[in-house]
């Protein structure tokens, strides 16, 4: 396939792929969307951060559609079911195969001569290299992204945001595989790294100086003299 053929068939694709999320996004039920938020853990998240909004939604959205219930099944295969869902005929074997998309960790591997990258999954070392079709990124090769990918038939395509996790994440999960496919903190893994992506680097470092300030302060008034906050000395200060 030519690099014009490929560019070609990724826009046809990637149109068909967004407009089914679209469709099966609006027959989510708002406690599907509660779900979601809970998964990520989003109003958290916003008390402390401004996250980009296009990017919650995206995430929302994936979170939603294709993280199973305790009974094994997800909102997209529940939307697909439907006796008569809002898709049109041409896209629905397409969507067939959306449903079988997964959520892993992948390295980067190098340029595919007609656009995209190839690909290897880090959690399952024996699947061979997946032709990935995306948007070029900034991330060098060898680069570890854990997204969620279907094959559309010429080649793989994302489902949700790549998200890039840091180096000991990356580390720990070839160390350990299985440790991916478990729920941290009752999370699936996918709603946990979107979550470390949102928050950035967590909630901000408080104000020591200050706290020990309110303290004397109160002491005074109070006729308590508590000692001052102090840091605690296990905590590294917060670099900036």
């Amino acid at each position: 396939m030519t690099r014009a053929e490929a560019g070609h068939a990724f826009k046809h694709l990637r149109e068909a792929t967004d407009t089914v999320l679209a469709l099966a996004a609006r027959g989510m039920h708002p406690t599907d969307q509660a779900r979601a938020r809970a998964m990520l853990h989003l109003d958290l998240i916003e008390t402390f951060a401004q996250p980009d909004p296009a990017l919650a939604d995206a995430m929302l959205r994936d979170l939603g559609l294709f993280e199973p219930s305790r009974l094994g099944v997800t909102r997209f295969d529940r939307y697909l079911a439907k006796p008569k869902p809002k898709l049109p005929d041409t896209l629905a074997e397409h969507a067939r195969a959306m449903a079988k998309g997964y959520f892993s960790l992948f390295t980067l591997d190098r340029p595919h001569e007609s656009g995209g990258f190839w690909i290897r999954d880090v959690i399952n070392k024996k699947k061979r290299p997946f032709w990935l079709m995306a948007e070029p990124t900034d991330h060098d090769a060898d680069a570890v992204a854990a997204v969620r990918i279907f094959d559309a038939g010429p080649f793989w395509l994302t489902l949700g945001p790549p998200v890039f996790p840091d180096a000991l994440f990356v580390e720990l999960t070839r160390r350990n595989p299985d440790n991916f496919r478990t729920p941290w903190r009752k999370q699936p893994c996918a709603a946990a790294l979107y979550e470390m992506a949102l928050s950035g680097d967590g909630p901000p470092e408080p104000d020591w100086g200050e706290l020990a300030a309110i303290g004397e302060i109160l002491g005074r008034v109070l006729g308590d003299a508590k000692p001052a906050p102090a840091r605690p000395s296990g905590r590294p200060p917060r670099r900036t």
